[in-house]
């Protein structure tokens, strides 16, 4: 049974963002113009789209499209536009929209390292990013550098010896880590990752494995370091073969089987216990920067009522994150963790500043956040479905026209740039790299892709500037995507064709 989502009660306007009239304006006329006129034809756009689009809905698929003209704002096509269709990854832009709106462009996450007795302290504040490989590289240090800050720190503080225990205060979020619609088949996958206040290396291991001698075990390393991990070995070296690994849910136990023929690096694998994840491996980092460890792991909620941090804890460590890199994680690598982590960050902020107790990010609450906003914009939500933010879950529903009415609205946003920025673009990064390579940069925008689903929302980019926001949302696929990804393609090819 789906997850049933509450909105919560608006409370004196506590979650609006102040906007100049002007753009409240504009944006009000833009959206009535684009609610108003029917399919404006020009250049016989109407029939061409119909007929690239006609493979789309055949074979007993549904096809919901809408392009809006950004220069005057009307509908120059739609077709089942109002149809609530599964959006796959296009769910993503709700919460970057959201995000930009209610937190603001110069927002961090900011994890805290604190000292309290005898205890060290880390407060999670939902960072998607700590440890996560590509941002690190991205950054030129190590997915553990965090922790070697945190160890100086720690020794100049507490003279190399920490008595008592590492508290994990994670009741920014609640402990629900794997959203009830997930399909059970791809929790062990990195892409859905467990969610947590404290997340580390995407919340994943990283096994390499390599044969040693003939007919026997094959040997193997993980990483990050820590102590969880349980390892059954079923390996066979022999002269060809990758061997695969599996974790039987729930449990940090895993199983390394088949043929080993050569060193090899294997797929990621989600780990069940994100926070516990966190501190085995701030725990062995310290450790090995020369810390001692009086204690051990225990989670505790630290935080006063209202979620700020109690004046009888001394930070001595900080870990930002800036909002705009995890946005570039979301909108060009469609990366899930990132968006879920943000969806719940949103939801806790909403309950912050409504004043209700003990504020958590949740799937709930972060649903009720999304929706605020988009009533806000306003957008008609009827038949939209808000289960998560990354789009994994199959009970997300949206229209095209909602999609196209977020990116019309985004377009004349203070942070229009930002979100624009941060979204794929054709031919050249992102999820996008390798589609449109005969005209690099003529679409900006996000992709979805489910089983038996394909989407595609964004820009169409004319001389550097965005001329159409549109949205194609393929459901009922049968068979092989690329035929769809090509009809999408030749969409945007013929719609810039058109604006030039």
């Amino acid at each position: 049974m789906a997850e049933r989502h509450v909105l919560w009660a608006e409370e004196g306007g506590s979650v609006t963002v102040s906007r100049s009239n002007i753009l409240k304006s504009a944006v009000l006329v833009a959206f009535f113009a684009f609610a108003a006129v029917s399919q404006a034809v020009a250049g016989g756009i109407t029939n061409e789209l119909d007929s690239l689009l006609s493979a789309a809905w055949r074979d007993g698929g549904a096809c919901g499209v809408a392009v809006v003209d950004l220069d005057s704002g009307a509908t120059a096509y739609t077709h089942d536009a109002d149809l609530p269709l599964i959006p796959a990854s296009n769910q993503k832009l709700l919460v970057m929209a959201a995000a930009l709106e209610m937190l603001g462009p110069d927002f961090e996450f900011e994890t805290q390292l604190g000292l309290r007795g005898a205890d060290v302290i880390v407060f999670g504040d939902g960072d998607p990013a700590t440890g996560d490989p590509k941002y690190a590289k991205k950054k030129g240090v190590k997915i553990t550098d965090v922790f070697a800050d945190w160890s100086r720190a720690l020794i100049e503080a507490s003279a190399n010896s920490v008595p008592g225990d590492i508290v994990l205060d994670e009741s920014i979020f609640d402990d629900r880590y794997i959203h009830p619609s997930w399909e059970k088949s791809d929790l062990q996958k990195w892409y859905a990752a467990p969610v947590g206040s404290l997340n580390f290396n995407n919340n994943c291991i990283e096994v390499t494995a390599w044969p040693v001698g003939k007919g026997g075990r094959a040997a193997w390393s993980v990483e990050p370091a820590n102590t969880l991990v349980r390892m059954v070995n079923r390996t066979k070296s022999t002269a060809k073969g990758t061997p695969i690994i599996a974790r039987p849910n729930g449990t940090f136990e895993y199983v390394l089987s088949g043929s080993c023929g050569k060193r090899s690096s294997l797929i990621p694998v989600t780990v069940p216990d994100p926070g516990l994840f966190f501190g085995d491996v701030l725990r062995e980092e310290l450790v090995r920067n020369g810390l001692t460890i009086g204690g051990g792991i225990r989670r505790e909620r630290v935080r006063d009522e209202d979620g700020t941090i109690p004046p009888d804890v001394r930070i001595i460590a900080r870990a930002k994150t800036p909002l705009a890199d995890v946005l570039r994680r979301i909108g060009k690598n469609s990366h899930n963790l990132f968006a879920e982590c943000l969806a719940k960050r949103l939801g806790f902020e909403r309950m912050k500043r409504s004043g209700i107790g003990q504020p958590r990010g949740s799937w709930v609450t972060a649903s009720a956040a999304i929706q605020s906003f988009f009533r806000e914009i306003p957008v008609d939500t009827a038949g939209a479905v808000v289960a998560d933010a990354s789009g994994l879950s199959r009970d997300n529903r949206a229209t095209a026209r909602q999609m196209v009415s977020l990116l019309v609205y985004m377009h004349g946003h203070k942070s229009a740039e930002l979100f624009a920025e941060s979204l794929a673009v054709g031919g050249k990064d992102g999820s996008l790299r390798r589609r449109m390579k005969d005209a690099p940069g003529l679409v900006i925008g996000k992709t979805g892709t489910l089983r038996g689903v394909r989407a595609l929302s964004g820009y169409i980019i004319v001389d550097g500037a965005r001329r159409y926001a549109f949205s194609m949302i393929f459901n009922g696929i049968k068979g092989p995507s690329a035929p769809y990804k090509r009809i999408q393609d030749a969409v945007c090819k013929r719609l810039a064709k058109h604006a030039g």
